[in-house]
């Protein structure tokens, strides 16, 4: 039964586009290691995918220190998460204009640990609400009820602010599986696609230790006006999760 439920969320009905647009907007995502040193490998690794938007997870301030420069004259835009309590964040760097409406429009922060900002798509004429979101990891029991608490408020917030719907992503280090019962409960309430069910298997997270320990937990929630490319799920040498690759576009 598992092995069913397993293969179930994959392969469903491809809603990728093979796209031959050069205007298609190109993200990297990836939750990057707080304590990940490498910060050339990671530099390279943006200059040689040229993305139009960068979503790291686990940006630390010595990331900062050590790549405000590339980022400062390649990337006009930036959104910051400032609430993390282990001294990390999570931060968008874009050369599309950012709206952060993140600091005015939430409260009990503490209850919460994502970005939500607007995302102007010029050519395609519309705002897109972006959340980028990592959830607490369930290392302990106090941690495991500090992300259900989290999810829960990410899913009240969404609801309110979506009765006029507007087209969303979330991009999501979970750290939470689609076979958990706290992911089936936020997708039953919220309708909303994950582009990676549209694909083949992907782990996206592994133990650095102990490789054969792998999971599912990074996710890419789309909305149904949204067209996205196939996601490449990449390794990274200097990290414990995967990273993606995307394309996306916004049908009017």
């Amino acid at each position: 039964m598992y092995c069913l439920e397993f293969f179930s969320f994959y392969n469903q009905n491809d809603k990728t586009i093979r796209l031959t647009s050069e205007d298609w907007i190109k993200v990297f995502y990836a939750n990057i290691l707080y304590k990940n040193t490498d910060y050339k490998s990671l530099q390279k690794k943006i200059e040689q995918e040229n993305p139009d938007i960068v979503v790291l997870v686990e940006f630390s301030d010595e990331h900062e220190d050590e790549m405000k420069e590339f980022f400062k004259e390649n990337y006009p835009y930036m959104n910051r998460n400032s609430w993390s309590m282990m001294l990390a964040w999570d931060v968008v760097f874009s050369k599309i204009p950012l709206e952060n409406i993140t600091e005015t429009h939430l409260v009990e922060v503490w209850t919460r640990n994502y970005s939500y900002m607007k995302i102007l798509c010029d050519e395609c004429g519309d705002w897109i609400d972006l959340y980028v979101i990592h959830t607490a990891a369930p290392v302990s029991f106090k941690n495991f009820e500090m992300r259900n608490t989290q999810i829960g408020k990410l899913l009240s917030d969404l609801l309110k602010n979506h009765t006029d719907w507007t087209p969303t992503m979330i991009i999501w280090d979970f750290n939470l599986s689609p076979r958990s019962y706290y992911y089936k409960q936020f997708t039953k309430h919220f309708k909303i696609l994950n582009a990676l069910s549209f694909q083949s298997p992907n782990y996206t997270r592994s133990l650095l230790q102990q490789k054969i320990f792998r999971s599912h937990i990074d996710q890419l929630f789309i909305s149904p006006e949204i067209k996205i490319s196939p996601v490449v799920v990449e390794n990274l040498t200097w990290s414990d999760h995967r990273s993606f690759l995307f394309k996306f576009w916004l049908e009017n």
